[in-house]
Formats: structure tokens, sequence, C-alpha cells
């Protein structure tokens, strides 16, 4: 039972240390300039499951400024702390809605049946003046369990957002039993282990908003 226990615990340290990296820390924000927007796709398959997220950055400028109003007004109600919430909770909202909504995956060329759903992080939706940036994390929920093939492309398209000034980047992860065979972004960014403190793995080329990675079963 001992090689079982220690491959589920390579397991387990694979996705922790992909979601670390993926998803990031507030403290951890893209390195480029404050007043910029940031789009970030990760996708990783490990034990035969896929996992696809993309991270929204929005400068916390931006946000002070789109809500100013409606806190404002919010701060005039009754129960002044549950209508600033409400107010949040909207706005946070709609950027989940739109940022879902400009997303396709495809596997080997065709468009899977799911959803992108925010995603359950406590980071989600959240923001700091010391960070610089609002996140907003939504991830792939297929509508039926997934069957991957070797190799398997996998493609990510991302249309939303397109009348913004942005930054990009993007990481693709092979767990315990696979490989990147090929990685689109590659081309853009350092062949080097991903470190989104590095401003190397940030460009502003929107030929990221296109992920399509190849991956395969090791023998």
């Amino acid at each position: 039972m001992r090689p079982v226990r220690s491959r589920r615990f390579r397991l387990v340290a694979a996705v922790v240390a992909f979601l670390a990296l993926a998803v990031g820390t507030v403290a951890a924000a893209h390195p480029m300039s404050r007043d910029k927007w940031s789009l970030r796709t990760a996708v990783q398959i490990a034990d035969g499951k896929l996992d696809a997220i993309v991270v929204l950055e929005v400068p916390f400028d931006v946000v002070t400024k789109d809500l100013k109003a409606d806190m404002d007004a919010a701060r005039a109600a009754p129960d002044a702390s549950k209508a600033a919430q409400q107010v949040l909770d909207a706005y946070t909202k709609a950027h989940w809605d739109r940022l879902g909504k400009g997303l396709t995956l495809q596997i080997d060329g065709k468009k899977v049946a799911g959803s992108w759903k925010p995603r359950d992080n406590r980071l989600n939706g959240k923001g700091a003046v010391t960070g610089g940036f609002f996140m907003y994390i939504v991830e792939f929920v297929p509508d039926a369990p997934l069957t991957l093939g070797t190799p398997v492309t996998i493609t990510i398209d991302d249309a939303g957002y397109a009348d913004v000034d942005m930054v990009y980047s993007a990481m693709v992860v092979a767990g315990d039993g696979w490989t990147v065979e090929d990685n689109s972004a590659a081309k853009l960014l350092p062949a080097t282990p991903y470190d989104i403190n590095n401003p190397a793995f940030w460009v502003a080329d929107p030929a990221l908003r296109h992920l399509a990675a190849r991956f395969a079963r090791t023998p």
C-alpha cells in the first residue's frame, strides 16, 4: 500500500502546486503596471482529470471607480452594510459571468459541453490596495465526465474583455502519468518553470487569448 499512498501524495502535491501558480496570491499579482488588467489561463491534466482555470485581474482603481456611485447609495441605505455587500456581490457576479461567456474549451477540436463557473477560492472576487488588483477566477465544469484519450489536445479561446488593454500569461502542467508534447504559449513565454512574478511571463500579445496544449500519457 505504501506506493499507492506515495502516488496519491505526489498527485495532491502537483494539484496544489498547480493551483498556487495558476491562482497566485493577492501579494503575487501580475508584476506589470498596476493600471494594466490581466488575463491568465492555466491547464493541467493529472490522473486523467482536466483542470482549466482562467484568472482576471482588474486594477483596484477601476473597481473603486465602477462601484463609487452604487456604494455611495448603499451607505445611505437603512442597512448600509448589507446594501454594500449586495453591490459588491452583484459586481463580482457580473465579472464572473462576463469572463465565462467569453471562454470556450475544445478537446481534439470539438467544443465541450459545459460552463465556466466561479472557482471556490478564498481570493475569488477579493482585492487589496497592496496587491493592486481585484481577482476573478473561473473554472471549466463539463456537463458530463470527460474521457481523455492520448494524445489529447486541449484548446481554450478567450474572447472576453476584448476592448480592454491587457497583459496575458498562460501555463500548462502535466501531472503524474502525463507529459506535455506541445504548448502554443511556449512561442511567447520563457522555456523555464513558470514564475508569476517574472515579467517575462507576461506579454501584451493577444495571441495568448488562444491556448492549445497537447498532452500524452507517459509509458
